[in-house]
């Protein structure tokens, strides 16, 4: 077959994924997946680059950008977030890049990362990301869940990482001065308005674990009190680094027709952030002090995160506006 005929045929490959893919319809999904593998397939045969296959393409499939919103600009877990869409950009051939401080100024205001890459790639990291990032929020900003009970709930909360005044506050207790006559420890509830003792405020909390791990019949994880943070964190860290290990287990299996595609995308790619963001650089990664424990659980957690997200996933919560 002649050059031109195989880039022809490449091209209605393409078009035609496209189109399936556009369509949003589950039942066409495995069409296009297989028109994009002929592609592949072609490309293997014929060494054929991507600027050669879309050289006659419409302006609708050139790299372009999308923001993903992150988190507000005090969140503690900003660069961890960040982070997961980095390492979702690159197994979907895009890039991203960290606004960093564009959520700092109003109460509203998100931080967010712009992801730039190719439409039909793009489509594919909202899916993924979005998945992944409400599975990771399971493990590290988790929240009681109303059909649970309260030993589920407080369970599942310290073992996020959270110690006993993380999860009373998340039930609404916050410490207040005592009058002259309580104790030196009160609390209020901002939901009743009840004002108690730590006794009432802080221990039930501790006894509905201890119930619920003499059920299951587990051991006591012990958080310091002011080792909360840094339990979530390692949890973080593992979780990021399991995904991250996971993707590129899934990418080391595309053929060369696949790496040829990749690496000419990702010319176009960077040089549309050369232009857009010319004075961006790297940054150096946060110190956490290392729990063995905590890093575990993050990898248990991501071990159990689907990477083949369907077309009718959740809503798009951290996403942000093309």
């Amino acid at each position: 077959m002649e050059l031109s005929k195989v880039l022809d045929r490449i091209r209605g490959l393409i078009a035609k994924a496209e189109s399936l893919e556009t369509s949003g319809d589950p039942n066409q999904a495995h069409e296009a997946v297989a028109c994009r593998e002929r592609a592949d397939e072609l490309m293997q045969k014929y060494a054929v680059e991507e600027w050669q296959t879309l050289r006659k393409a419409p302006e609708s499939i050139k790299p372009t950008r999308i923001k993903i919103n992150i988190g507000q600009g005090d969140n503690p877990f900003l660069e961890d977030a960040a982070t997961l869409v980095n390492i979702v950009a690159k197994f979907c051939k895009c890039s991203s890049m960290w606004i960093i401080g564009s959520g700092w100024g109003h109460a509203e205001t998100q931080e967010y990362c712009w992801v730039y890459g190719y439409e039909s790639d793009l489509r594919y990291f909202e899916l993924l990301f979005t998945t992944l990032y409400l599975h990771m929020e399971g493990a590290i900003f988790p929240k009681p869940d109303l059909n649970k009970t309260l030993g589920e709930n407080v369970y599942e909360l310290h073992n996020a990482g959270l110690n006993w005044t993380d999860i009373a506050n998340m039930y609404g207790f916050y410490q207040v001065l005592p009058t002259m006559t309580e104790p030196a420890h009160m609390y209020v509830n901002k939901k009743t308005g009840d004002r108690v003792t730590k006794s009432k405020a802080i221990d039930p909390f501790k006894k509905a674990y201890q119930a619920e791990i003499a059920r299951r019949g587990e051991e006591f994880l012990r958080i310091p009190p002011n080792g909360s943070m840094t339990f979530r964190r390692n949890a973080a860290d593992g979780y990021l680094a399991r995904i991250n290990q996971r993707l590129r287990e899934i990418a080391g299996q595309r053929g060369t027709g696949a790496e040829l595609v990749l690496a000419d995308k990702s010319q176009n790619i960077a040089a549309m952030i050369a232009e857009m963001h010319p004075g961006s650089k790297h940054t150096g990664g946060k110190k956490v002090t290392f729990n063995g424990t905590a890093y575990r659980k993050g990898t248990t957690h991501a071990n159990s995160a689907s990477l083949n997200p369907e077309t009718t996933a959740s809503p798009r919560p951290a996403l942000g506006e093309s």
